[in-house]
């Protein structure tokens, strides 16, 4: 068995190798402070962006061969998230859930940001070069949005569209703002559905924000519904006829 220092060695070794593949934005220096009082096309600043190749960095790491442990999933948080008891067992079943409504599903959301977000281990790569093709555009909460049901090329949809007709599609303009609903007015689902929890499952205990130096909002606690919390595209309609299943939507009548 090995030894606490043979433990310490690989712990070492494996910390250098990752600061060594570890991204950095090369304009970072020269790149104006940002106000985050004020603040209306969401400029992500420069730890922001820093923040975004990171998440570039560990979804290469883990979507690479042998990453992950082989896991057929990733599910990503951040530092300041406390996971819910018993939630590990309801991630499991949403994701039986997702698949059944959609085999080839592209992301299940059961938090707030970039916390318990979870996709297949094989989107990694696809999601990391869609961050690090637009990490100057947005933040990462945004650019995930964008990837998962936005029209930029790199994206879950654009990327589908190009399979079709060998032709990238830049898709409508979408409304990002946190108001109104999808689900109710009879479009077709996207190629690759994703999914929302009907309840949270991360306790958001940051009071603070380490990025920004305006302070954190009210965040959902253990159990409450996401729906306030979440942007206009993952606010499903009907979901109440999801409650018991756990995921929105949880058909594809409900989309």
């Amino acid at each position: 068995p090995a030894s606490p220092g043979d433990i310490q060695r690989r712990v070492s070794l494996e910390a250098a190798t990752d600061a060594d593949r570890r991204r950095f934005d090369p304009g970072a220096a020269s790149m104006p402070a940002v106000d985050d009082q004020h603040n209306p096309k969401d400029i992500p600043g420069q730890r922001v962006r820093q923040q975004t190749l990171d998440l570039v960095s560990l979804l290469r790491d883990v979507g690479g061969v042998g990453g992950g442990g082989g896991a057929d999933y990733v599910m990503l948080s951040e530092d300041d998230a406390l996971m819910c008891g018993g939630h590990l067992g309801d991630v499991s079943k949403a994701i039986v859930a997702a698949r059944a409504v959609d085999p080839a599903w592209s992301m299940l959301r059961t938090s707030i940001g970039f916390i318990g977000i979870v996709i297949p281990r094989a989107d990694a790569g696809a999601l990391g070069d869609f961050l690090e093709a637009y990490y100057q555009s947005k933040p990462p909460d945004i650019l995930l949005i964008e990837w998962v049901h936005g029209g930029w090329p790199g994206s879950v949809r654009a990327t589908a569209a190009a399979a079709q007709d060998g032709q990238p599609r830049v898709g409508e303009n979408q409304n990002l703002g946190k108001g109104g609903q999808v689900g109710q007015g009879g479009g077709a689902p996207p190629p690759r559905m994703h999914f929302v929890a009907t309840r949270n499952g991360f306790e958001h205990i940051g009071a603070v924000s380490s990025l920004r130096r305006t302070g954190l909002s009210h965040t959902p606690a253990c159990g409450a519904a996401l729906t306030s919390f979440l942007w206009a595209m993952e606010r499903f309609g009907k979901t109440a006829r999801c409650a018991e299943i756990g995921i929105v939507p949880c058909d594809r009548v409900a989309y």
